[in-house]
């Protein structure tokens, strides 16, 4: 990609991690820092690497922002964790005030 205030290409300053013909880290920057290293290393010998995918590649997000109002909206991801959340607290406010009138709970 050019970088106009230096008038170059920006490229990976340092290309790590090959397995099996599979980059498995590509690292950007001037300074590979030991922590950074120490996750590459990690990841070839099968060990867990934490890792979050990109807030563009989400699927569902609770909020999404809006650039035209420069708001946050409720998402996709906040609906389906409400409904299923409003279901079961109806559910249980119902099985209560079933059992308060003395009716069976179940039809």
């Amino acid at each position: 990609r050019w970088d106009e205030p230096t008038a170059q290409f920006d490229h990976p300053a340092l290309l790590v991690a090959v397995d099996r013909g599979r980059v498995v880290r590509l690292m950007v920057g001037g300074t590979a820092e030991p922590v950074r290293l120490l996750e590459v290393v990690r990841e070839l010998r099968g060990g867990f690497v934490a890792a979050c995918p990109r807030p563009g590649r989400v699927l569902f997000r609770c909020f999404q922002y809006d650039p035209r109002t420069g708001r946050f909206a409720l998402g996709w991801g906040f609906r389906l964790l409400a409904v299923p959340a409003t279901l079961t607290l109806l559910g249980t406010a119902d099985l209560f005030v079933a059992a308060r009138r003395g009716r069976p709970t179940w039809r």
